[in-house]
């Protein structure tokens, strides 16, 4: 009984803390690839899916994947 009820603490415990340490406003949201074609190198399965602007990098039936790449640096702001 006492090793379940250890288990169960740490279990308890380790859920609190991941909960307290979570970020909040952490996030990054991209409003369609449609706008970006020029900008990206696709490689293997990856396409951009109209009128959507849906990035696909993968295809479950044929199980191929795909890469995209941003083919100038992409900076991040970390004034915040």
């Amino acid at each position: 009984a006492p090793q379940g009820l250890h288990l169960i603490l740490l279990i308890f415990f380790n859920h609190l803390i991941c909960l307290l340490s979570k970020q909040e406003g952490a996030g990054f949201i991209y409003n369609g690839f449609d706008k970006a074609q020029a900008d990206l190198h696709l490689d293997g399965d990856a396409k951009i899916l109209f009128p959507d602007g849906l990035l696909q990098l993968t295809n479950a039936s044929m199980q191929q994947m795909g890469h995209a790449f941003y083919k100038q640096p992409f900076h991040f702001d970390s004034s915040e």
